[in-house]
C-alpha cells in the first residue's frame, strides 16, 4: 500500500517537473521574440502630402524611425483606398497596404485624426498586419477604430518598417 502511494507521488511530481520545463521553454520563447519587438518611433518631420476629394490624405514619405535592417524603405509600401465612416462617437477607418518591395515586410502606420480647424484629436502608430509580413507585391487591406468626438478628417503616413521572422521555417 505505502509502495503505491509513494509511486503516485513520484508521478505526480514528474508531472509537475515536466509542466515547469515546458512553461520555462514558452517564456524564454517568448522573451526572445520580446526582444525583437519595435520601439516607439519619434514624430516624423513635416511630409509633402496629397490630398483627395473626400478629405482624406495620404502620406508616404522618409521616416526617422530606429534604422531597420531590411532591403525595403517606407517610400515601397503604399496606402490606398483609405477611407472613413464615422458611427456615433466612433470612426471606422479602412485601406489597403501595397507592398511593392521585392520581400515580405512589416509595415508600421500612423494614422492621425484631426477636427475642422487641423487640430490633432487623435494618433495611432500601429502594425497592420501585427506580427506579420505583408507578402511581396501584394495588398493588404487593414482597420483601424477610434473612438473621438469632433472629427473632420484622417490622415495615414508608413512611419516604419519591420521583417519579422517567419516561424514556419523554424
Amino acid at each position: 500500500m505505502i509502495g503505491k502511494f509513494f509511486t503516485g507521488v513520484v508521478q505526480i511530481i514528474g508531472c509537475i517537473a515536466v509542466g515547469l520545463i515546458m512553461f520555462a521553454a514558452f517564456c524564454f520563447y517568448v522573451v526572445g521574440h520580446l526582444e525583437n519587438a519595435p520601439t516607439s518611433v519619434a514624430q516624423a518631420p513635416a511630409i509633402p502630402q496629397q490630398q483627395d476629394t473626400k478629405g482624406v490624405t495620404v502620406t508616404v514619405g522618409p521616416s526617422n524611425a530606429a534604422s531597420v535592417a531590411a532591403p525595403c524603405s517606407v517610400s515601397d509600401i503604399k496606402i490606398d483606398k483609405l477611407r472613413d465612416r464615422q458611427d456615433g462617437e466612433y470612426i471606422y477607418i479602412t485601406g489597403r497596404l501595397i507592398n511593392n518591395c521585392s520581400r515580405a515586410i512589416g509595415p508600421e502606420v500612423k494614422i492621425t485624426l484631426y477636427d475642422s480647424e487641423e487640430n490633432i484629436l487623435a494618433v495611432n502608430d500601429m502594425w497592420p498586419a501585427s506580427l506579420n509580413n505583408v507578402p511581396a507585391n501584394s495588398e493588404f487591406p487593414f482597420q483601424d477604430v477610434e473612438r473621438v468626438e469632433g472629427f473632420d478628417k484622417v490622415t495615414a503616413q508608413v512611419i516604419g518598417l519591420r521583417a519579422w521572422a517567419d516561424d514556419s521555417k523554424q
